[in-house]
C-alpha cells in the first residue's frame, strides 16, 4: 500500500543530527546578538546620562526664574494692597489698624519673654545639684 515505507506507514523522514559546526555557529550567533544588546545599552545609558547632566543645569535656571517670577507677585500683591488701603481707608481705620498692630506685636513679646522666664527657671529647677557629704560615724 504504501510504496516508500513498508516498516511504518505515516513515519516522517528523520532529520540529520546537528553537527559540531552548526551548534558553533549557534553559539556565535548568540554571543553576537548578547555583544549587540551590552553595547546598545550602554550606548543608551550613556545617552541618559549625557541628557541628565545637560537637563539639570536648565532645570535649575527654570526653577530659580519660577521663584523669582513667585517671590515677585506675592511682593505686587501686597505692596499693591497695602497702598491702596492706605489710600481709600478712612484715617481712624488706619489708626485701629496701626493699634492694634502695635497691640499684637507687644503681646507676642509679652508671650515669648514669658517662655524664656519658664524655661530658665525649669532648667534651675532641674540642675544637678551637690549630693550631700557623708559624715562618718
Amino acid at each position: 500500500m504504501n510504496d516508500s515505507n513498508d516498516d511504518q506507514p505515516n513515519s516522517v523522514p528523520e532529520e540529520e543530527p546537528k553537527s559540531s559546526d552548526n551548534m558553533s555557529e549557534i553559539r556565535e550567533a548568540f554571543r553576537d546578538l548578547g555583544d549587540s544588546v551590552k553595547r546598545a545599552f550602554e550606548a543608551g545609558t550613556s545617552d541618559a546620562r549625557k541628557a541628565a547632566e545637560e537637563a539639570v543645569p536648565q532645570a535649575r535656571k527654570e526653577f530659580s526664574k519660577g521663584l523669582h517670577d513667585i517671590a515677585y507677585g506675592v511682593a505686587y500683591v501686597a505692596s499693591f494692597g497695602v497702598a491702596l488701603t492706605r489710600e481709600i481707608t478712612p484715617e481712624p481705620v488706619n489708626d485701629g489698624f496701626r493699634e492694634g498692630s502695635e497691640a499684637g506685636r507687644k503681646a507676642a513679646e509679652n508671650l515669648m519673654e514669658k517662655r524664656r522666664q519658664e524655661e530658665e527657671k525649669t532648667s534651675v529647677e532641674e540642675s544637678p545639684t551637690d549630693p550631700p557629704e557623708a559624715v562618718p560615724v
